[in-house]
């Protein structure tokens, strides 16, 4: 099984260092709207590739937990994220919100 594209790994990486922001920060969730459409976008792309919408899961290996994993450190390490502080979650999610970042697009405040 070959491993997913990269476009990809790169939406779920993405989209799990959001999650984490949204789960840690009272005033921040994931804006459902923009997940929709980044998560439409990209099963479009895989479909072009070859993978099929309902088993995408069954047809490519995990994300090498490698590729996986540093990018994650490297945001809570650029932004100094503890956690078990809530509020580096919080500057964290506004500084990519701000920027416009690929994390942050998927971010809304919600206070």
């Amino acid at each position: 099984m070959p491993y997913p594209p990269t476009y990809f790994s790169k939406f779920r990486i993405d989209l799990a260092v959001a999650q984490d922001v949204a789960e840690n920060c009272k005033g921040i969730e994931i804006d459902r709207e923009v997940f929709s459409q980044l998560a439409e976008e990209q099963m479009q792309m895989l479909e072009q590739d070859g993978f099929t919408r309902e088993n995408w899961r069954s047809e490519m290996q995990d994300i090498p937990v490698g590729l996986r994993d540093r990018p994650r450190t490297e945001f809570y390490m650029k932004w100094g994220v503890s956690k078990s502080d809530a509020q580096s979650y919080c500057n964290a999610g506004q500084m990519e919100m701000l920027r416009g970042s690929s994390i942050g697009t998927l971010l809304m405040n919600t206070e």
